[in-house]
């Protein structure tokens, strides 16, 4: 049975009759087509625009939602910061945080 993939390249340099070994630069020239990427992979950007999908905003809503809740307390523990925070959602629904009890009375 025949490997479905063609044959390495090789390449040697004109000084030495050994292979020489590939770096990140040689292969982008080698192939053009992949991209180029500096340090490790990260999340993508989105762009920031309305959610037409009703279901997918309401899912994003809530996501965002707990993880800004979560920073608002991660801050006032590790800042020793007095935090309110109020989140309406498209529904009119109140969402609140604070880590004073005078402030949440």
């Amino acid at each position: 049975m025949q490997c479905p993939f063609p044959p390495p390249i090789v390449l040697t340099s004109s000084s030495s009759p050994l292979p020489s070994l590939f770096v990140a630069s040689e292969l982008v020239s080698l192939f053009p087509s992949l991209p180029a990427r500096k340090g490790s992979m990260g999340r993508g950007k989105i762009e920031i625009k309305r959610i037409e999908n009703n279901t997918s905003r309401q899912v994003t809503f809530c996501k965002r939602r707990n993880g800004l809740l979560k920073k608002a307390y991660e801050l006032s523990v590790l800042c020793d910061a007095e935090i309110a925070l109020i989140v309406f959602s498209s529904r009119g629904r109140l969402y609140e945080y604070s880590n004073n009890r005078s402030l949440s009375g």
